[in-house]
């Protein structure tokens, strides 16, 4: 299998000054250029799946770059994908998704009143990498291409989980609209020695395709 780990593209928050307190910002243009450019990039390699952090930056990220790679799988909303938020957020509800990304596919867990997210240690948040490993190898197949579009620090602990803790945590920083690559098994995978990598990193923290 190989597996896409996007970061989402540059967002509002990170833009604009004005928006810098908002934790769920759509993104900015160049935001929405990027995540254009990320699915150019992935346009031939033949996507199963789009699965999506629930987090207005990420989703929209999703959506645009299915619809620039031709893809013709929904995208999948994975509440797991979400970021590790300093606070706490209660996401929008799904009639507000579902009026801005009217071909996603969402959770069952997600009401009209939105999910709560943040609050979690640094634990919570790798076990809940681990459990995206987890979804992942019980949806794709060997030869499955599959895309993920997550944030630095829930990206950088799936990197963790599969690549082995060894570097520092700043080696998995991921820069916005960047693309790692990972070649995994996931038939060795869940039953690798704590702390071994399984998977091998064909490209790291990418962005060649926004020069």
């Amino acid at each position: 299998m190989e597996v896409y780990v996007v970061r989402h593209g540059e967002s509002l928050a990170m833009a604009d000054p004005a928006s810098a307190g908002d934790m769920d910002s759509g993104l900015s243009p160049r935001g929405r250029w990027q995540a254009r450019q990320i699915g150019a990039r992935l346009s031939a390699v033949g996507i199963a799946l789009v699965a999506s952090s629930p987090l207005i930056r990420a989703l929209e990220t999703a959506t645009l770059l299915t619809e620039a790679a031709a893809i013709s799988a929904p995208v999948e909303v994975w509440p797991e994908l979400r970021e590790g938020i300093a606070g706490t957020l209660r996401g929008p509800g799904r009639s507000a998704l579902l009026a801005r990304f009217p071909g996603a596919v969402l959770p069952l867990e997600l009401g009209e009143v939105g999910l709560d997210y943040g609050g979690e240690s640094p634990g919570a948040i790798a076990e809940r990498a681990a459990r995206v490993w987890e979804r992942l190898f019980a949806r794709g197949g060997p030869s499955d291409h599959v895309a993920i579009v997550t944030h630095a620090g829930l990206g950088a602990a799936l990197l963790r989980h599969a690549l082995g803790s060894v570097r520092a945590p700043s080696g998995y920083a991921l820069s916005p609209g960047s693309l790692t690559t990972l070649l995994v098994t996931p038939r060795v995978a869940p039953e690798r020695p704590d702390d071994a990598p399984w998977a091998e990193a064909l490209t790291l923290n990418d962005t060649a395709h926004l020069h």
